[in-house]
């Protein structure tokens, strides 16, 4: 759990929140659910994807709490996990 909150790597950040959210383990999910407020849009992606496949009722709700810098750069993504 260390290395997706505090790895200075975003990309270590973004693979252990994909790798988190594979066990589909209650206790990450607030850490899952919490990196849409990342600094980085790599995390941003990997923990809307984390999400949409471990907590797909929350998807819509977390999709607000995103930077609206994050949601433009995003977009593609986001509309692509909305559809289903």
């Amino acid at each position: 759990m260390t290395l997706a909150e505090k790895s200075e790597a975003s990309v270590i950040r973004a693979s252990a929140i994909q790798k988190l959210a594979q066990t589909k383990d209650k206790k990450y999910k607030s850490l899952i659910l919490n990196a849409v407020n990342d600094k980085s849009y790599m995390v941003i992606a990997s923990s809307i994807m984390a999400i949409k496949s471990a907590y797909p009722d929350q998807l819509q709700q977390s999709l607000k709490r995103i930077d609206p810098d994050a949601t433009e750069y995003l977009k593609a993504l986001i509309t692509e996990l909305s559809k289903s």
